[in-house]
């Protein structure tokens, strides 16, 4: 079902079946009912057994100076709108005071490089992004570096990704102002940060980086933006403040990893096609598990053939595994080697570019929650090649010249 996410069931046996001869044809309601008995579990105990970091050492794009990248974020999966979805996961809540349709969150940790699933939790729709990563510490461990966006401030949240002994690098919100203990050769600064509210007993030194992205279009254009930068790696030496920043930019690799989920895989138009809460559930790790053994495939293939696993497209990964099960010969052990062959073939003969030219694409806002589709009545704006620059604000250099 979540290969063939258009098909029905009686088009999803057809697929796994039509090249084997001898075999019945269930009715669709056969199969929905032995999804049914099947139930959640033992789904979820396959995702929990496969799950996990997928790179060896020295793998390019997942390493960065001996730490294995990772990222964690948060989104949503729309759900059927029926009565007990809907009391289960509930839904938001428009402008207008309407309740939209139901709607599933979800947060993931991955692995950066090939974006593998590590770890995934859900939750009722209003449940906070940061009370969901909570529940993925244990996916964290020493020797990597994790990358999160601005919401994930909270000190106790921090505290308690640091003591797994993993090394953070976390975007800070911009009125974020701790007690500056010492000014670094490279701009950035030692900190004490306190906590807030309920955490105020919190404290914890950090290093904190501010630098400014300058983007310059190939028009001659140019644009700024700010970031503030906490983490773990206080020594300035080994890992310098401008190599940090630049490092950030990995963090998108989550960004792709979960549109890769919703609009390549899932179809970002379509709810989860299961009309009741254990069968949502069933799915939303079905979801999981398959995209994670595909993205498990691109990295075998990207190593196989000494590429890297960002040059391997998750479309013609995709595309490359239906095709392959519709085609496939049988079901025994002896046709893996010409499947396998052929798979790689298509997987890596036409990798994309190793390093591709740096691009801007101006952020638009999402289409509104409206009862009937949205029409585009223009195209989406092009993205425009562009150079970026780095430039290190120390706070010393600014009261200076203050």
């Amino acid at each position: 079902m979540t290969l063939f996410p258009e098909r029905g069931y009686a088009g999803v046996w057809r697929a796994l079946c039509c090249s084997v001869r001898g075999v019945g044809v269930p009715s669709a309601a056969a199969l929905r009912q032995a999804r049914a008995r099947l139930g959640e579990a033992p789904v979820r105990m396959l995702f929990d057994r496969l799950r996990g970091p997928v790179a060896p050492v020295a793998t390019p794009g997942v390493w960065w100076r001996g730490l294995r990248l990772v990222a964690w974020d948060g989104s949503t999966l729309d759900l059927a709108d029926e009565a007990a979805v809907r009391k289960e996961f509930g839904a938001p809540v428009h402008g207008s005071g309407r309740e939209g349709a139901p709607q599933m969150a979800f947060a993931l940790t991955i692995e950066c490089g090939t974006r593998a699933v590590m770890d995934a939790v859900f939750g009722h729709c209003r449940t906070s992004e940061s009370a969901l990563v909570e529940r993925m510490l244990g996916a964290l461990a020493p020797g990597m570096l994790l990358l999160a966006d601005r919401r994930f401030i909270g000190l106790g949240l921090w505290r308690s990704a640091r003591q797994t002994g993993a090394h953070l690098l976390w975007r800070a919100t911009a009125t974020l102002a701790p007690t500056v203990i010492a000014h670094l050769p490279d701009g950035s600064y030692l900190a004490m940060r306190r906590g807030h509210k309920h955490e105020r007993h919190l404290r914890e030194m950090v290093r904190i980086i501010e630098a400014t992205i300058t983007v310059t279009l190939a028009d001659g254009t140019t644009r700024h933006q700010t970031y503030k930068l906490m983490t773990t790696l206080l020594d300035h030496r080994t890992h310098p403040a401008a190599d940090l920043v630049a490092c950030y930019h990995q963090r998108w690799e989550i960004e792709t990893a979960l549109y890769g989920l919703k609009a390549i895989h899932k179809g970002s138009l379509r709810p989860l096609r299961s009309r009741t809460v254990p069968g949502i559930v069933q799915e939303f790790y079905a979801l999981l598990l398959t995209h994670h053994l595909l993205r498990r495939l691109a990295c075998h293939a990207a190593l196989d053939t000494g590429l890297d696993p960002d040059q391997i497209s998750f479309t013609t990964t995709l595309h490359t595994t239906r095709d392959t099960i519709i085609t496939a010969h049988g079901t025994q052990p002896r046709h893996a080697p010409q499947d396998w062959a052929y798979t790689l073939t298509m997987l890596t003969n036409r990798p994309m570019p190793a390093t591709r030219r740096p691009r801007t694409s101006p952020r638009v806002k999402n289409r509104p929650k409206v009862r009937y589709p949205f029409r585009q009545t223009h195209p989406d704006p092009k993205p425009k090649t562009a150079s970026y620059t780095i430039t290190i604000r120390s706070p010393l250099t600014l009261t200076l010249a203050a």
